[in-house]
């Protein structure tokens, strides 16, 4: 059995005509043979859509079609956001002047022998 598509307004139109058979004393297993659905389409479609009127359906796509719109727009967001942030990192290590213990290390020299004996500190040109 091939597949049907419903429209949302066909969807309500089918369960307040089921409502309708219902309330003449039908069961589910009849009301579903006279709309041409399964009985799991027939209670998911409850689930879903029970007591909606169209224009709320209506609204409840737009909503979550908003929904998917505004969850790209912030993948989309983070996305950007890592890429200036790690383009950042890029600028200010190529640009800023490093710490100068970086570029000029400390070393210590001992003096030659007659001189004091005390150690002296040395930022030596090359690291």
């Amino acid at each position: 059995m091939a597949s049907k598509r419903y429209t949302t307004e066909q969807v309500i139109g089918h369960l307040r005509q089921a409502e309708i058979l219902a309330s003449e004393g039908k069961t589910v297993l009849e009301v579903v043979r006279e709309l041409g659905i399964s009985e799991q389409t027939y209670y998911r479609w409850c689930k879903e859509y029970g007591g909606m009127e169209v224009s709320q359906a209506r609204r409840l796509k737009e909503l979550e079609q908003e929904i998917g719109r505004l969850k790209r727009a912030s993948n989309r967001f983070r996305e950007v956001q890592i890429t200036i942030r790690s383009t950042a990192v890029l600028v200010l290590r190529l640009c800023m002047p490093p710490i100068v213990s970086d570029v000029f290390p400390v070393t210590h020299h001992r003096p030659a022998a007659g001189y004091a004996a005390n150690t002296r500190l040395h930022l030596s040109l090359l690291p």
